[in-house]
């Protein structure tokens, strides 16, 4: 006899306690990461990805590791979506070389008050439906993220993520020990650097 496991029990169970639950779309955990920190733009690609990456436990998107950084053709493709339907804005900058920043439009801004309002009191149930956080609680912790990456040079987060690569609970990043081995390596390289 076979035994399905449906992850839908957590929804189920959070009905009958009448405690209102919510899955965001991707979309929405990007528009949410660009609303927070009182609308500041997110400086450059690589730092949305790694920003969602660092919240990937709970946003169910495959990355994929690359030369500098990770990468998600998901998240590129939302990114563009979102462009498109006119969420969000790319200004370029002139500072010491051409920087893109990625900003809520007015449109977008509507958008994520309303997702922030409208979460701030429900239960998030993350992609895979194992794990269940409080609105507010990921609303919080997705500031701490902006706050804490969006201002860092992108070899100071090429740094943290060869560093979260290379420990071993990531291994689905880097499976083989040679090759955490060789990313301690350009880490430390890297280090020297700064």
């Amino acid at each position: 006899m076979e035994v399905k496991y449906s992850k839908d029990w957590k929804q189920r169970i959070l009905k009958r306690m009448r405690m209102e639950s919510v899955e965001l779309s991707l979309e929405d955990w990007v528009i949410l990461f660009l609303a927070s920190d009182g609308f500041r733009g997110i400086d450059g690609k690589l730092k949305i990805h790694f920003m969602l990456f660092l919240y990937s436990p709970f946003i169910s998107v495959k990355f994929r590791p690359t030369f500098l950084g990770v990468y998600s053709e998901e998240v590129e493709l939302a990114i563009r979506d979102l462009i498109l339907s006119g969420y969000v804005r790319k200004i370029h900058r002139y500072d010491n070389g051409i920087k893109q920043e990625y900003v809520l439009t007015e449109k977008g801004k509507s958008r994520a008050i309303y997702l922030m309002n409208s979460i701030a009191d429900k239960w998030i149930i993350s992609a895979d439906k194992l794990v269940v956080k409080q609105g507010k609680n990921v609303l919080s912790e997705i500031e701490s993220i902006k706050k804490t990456y969006n201002n860092r040079s992108n070899l100071t987060i090429l740094a943290l993520l060869i560093d979260k690569i290379a420990e071993e609970k990531h291994t689905y990043l880097g499976k083989e020990s040679l090759e955490r081995g060789i990313l301690r390596e350009i880490l430390n390289e890297l280090k020297k650097c700064k």
